[in-house]
């Protein structure tokens, strides 16, 4: 290969670096222009909400669930295993 073709495939590989680098950076331009001038389509567009939801919703049941474990008080009481069921009921029924 000459040295020309070698430099050219070495810019090239820079510049898909550096774009992959700058699309982090470049979504959360966006998302805080978007949130700062009230555009809630754009934010729309931007974040999937329902995914958010959902994820949020098993890190709340998973923290719970790991509490309630980890405390002998709260596995020996009748009480607090059904409150623990209500609790993990409404996450999952959360919109």
């Amino acid at each position: 290969m000459s040295r020309k073709a070698v430099l050219i495939l070495a810019a090239l590989i820079i510049l898909v670096i550096a774009a992959v680098a700058a699309s982090p950076l470049l979504a959360l331009h966006s998302l805080r222009s978007a949130a700062r001038s009230g555009d809630v389509a754009q934010l729309d567009r931007t974040v999937d909400f329902p995914a958010v939801r959902e994820d949020l919703k098993r890190q709340l049941q998973g923290q719970l669930a790991t509490r309630v474990q980890s405390d002998r008080e709260l596995t020996s009481n009748p009480l607090a295993d059904c409150s623990t069921r209500i609790s993990m009921n409404t996450f999952a029924s959360a919109r």
